[in-house]
């Protein structure tokens, strides 16, 4: 994206690992999960483990953001496996926001994601690359 490519490598890694976990887990599980907490009751199992609909929700929202790839003119199947993994990474994320009670379990786990999708991003990059010679 060329919103990255002006950036320093150390300020796209502060932008990656710091400031976006921090921003958007405020946002999506700090606030739109919490608002949602009267509705915690109600959820579904997924692989043995309660999810609630406020985690949910948050998780959706978290992944239909990530629709903003779309302006970069990346193709159809990345935008869709960014979404999923987004989603997944929220349910992730507000699971352990939920359980523990405490932001920094999300943030951790949106770092920890950010790094995940960093290295399948440099490995397609060196695949494609790799191809073109």
């Amino acid at each position: 994206h060329s919103a990255h490519s002006a950036m320093s490598p150390l300020q796209f890694f502060i932008f990656i690992f710091i400031c976006t976990p921090i921003a958007e887990e405020v946002l999506f599980r700090g606030f739109l999960q919490n608002i949602l907490k009267p509705l915690k009751v109600k959820g579904i199992r997924i692989i043995k483990r309660y999810v609630s609909i406020p985690v949910i929700i948050s998780a959706v929202a978290f992944g239909l953001v990530h629709l903003i790839v779309m302006t970069s003119g990346s193709g159809t199947l990345f935008v869709i496996r960014t979404v999923v993994f987004a989603t997944t990474l929220g349910l992730i994320a507000g699971y352990y926001q939920e359980k523990y009670d405490n932001n920094a379990y999300a943030i951790t786990v949106h770092m920890a994601g950010n790094f995940v999708a960093l290295i399948a991003v440099l490995l397609a990059s060196i695949m494609k690359y790799q191809m073109l010679c």
